[in-house]
């Protein structure tokens, strides 16, 4: 069964972008809650961009240990989404890929980031990717199947 797959912003026409893509961890916690860091621009899933030659799932266990301190163990994936942003001058178009995932040991380094719990519910707009909300809905049951657009 192929992976459920979305597309969230829009492409600006005459504008080029730049290419990343990036792997992300939805871990979900008591109640509902999600595990979030804050960025500059909002709550973001762990993850990021994926590095030459890394898969996925080799981008998440590095940059969890890299932005939280700590392991996880890999879930089921998700889904894929394509989302379209600017920061500044610059036009990006993320490739993301989304796998659920839990928390394992802490590991010998400062954090980046400090690991939050959050609500979706509360938190929905405070993301600043909306796949990131997608992804979220997606691990909690609350989104099924393909979508193309949104």
């Amino acid at each position: 069964m192929n992976p459920p797959k979305a597309t969230f912003g829009e492409i600006s026409p005459g504008l080029k972008y730049i290419d990343r893509p990036a792997a992300y961890a939805v871990i979900l916690g008591d109640e509902g809650r999600v595990a979030v860091v804050r960025g500059k621009r909002g709550w973001f899933l762990p993850g990021g961009g994926i590095d030459p030659g890394e898969t996925p799932e080799e981008t998440i266990l590095r940059e969890a240990r890299e932005e939280i301190a700590r392991e996880v163990s890999l879930g089921e994936l998700l889904g894929e989404a394509t989302q379209y942003f600017s920061v500044g001058e610059e036009h990006r178009r993320l490739y993301a890929t989304f796998y659920t995932a839990t928390l394992g040991a802490l590991v010998d380094n400062d954090p980046k980031y400090d690991l939050e719990w959050v609500w979706l519910a509360e938190a929905r707009s405070d993301f600043f990717h909306a796949c990131h909300v997608w992804a979220v809905e997606l691990g909690l049951g609350l989104r099924h199947g393909p979508e193309e657009h949104e």
